[in-house]
């Protein structure tokens, strides 16, 4: 149920973050909703699933972008580490799951 979820929820950011997003450009900068998604996944989830999900979104993106291929999948990747390490002392017991 959980892969379902995540599969739903990957599908629905990558359709806003290309159709939708483009209109709420301020200044010619557009937010990207992979990034706050990720980074909010980050401090809710175990350390393994924040790598996948990272390593798979920054795949995505990479595919489906403009730049060289292993930018974004770098840099979500290290991102989501980050967050997830100065976030995990909130969220988790000490057997480092969950609470």
């Amino acid at each position: 149920m959980r892969v379902l979820w995540l599969a739903g929820i990957s599908y629905a950011l990558f359709v806003c973050q290309t159709s939708v997003v483009g209109e709420l450009a301020i200044a010619g900068i557009m937010p990207h909703l992979v990034w706050v998604a990720l980074l909010f996944l980050a401090s809710r989830m175990d350390h393994t699933t924040v790598r996948i999900i990272a390593g798979l979104w920054g795949l995505w993106t990479d595919l489906l972008g403009e730049n060289r291929l292993g930018y974004h999948l770098v840099s979500f990747v290290l991102a989501a580490e980050f967050v997830w390490r100065a976030t995990a002392h909130r969220w988790l017991d000490t057997s480092g799951k969950l609470a």
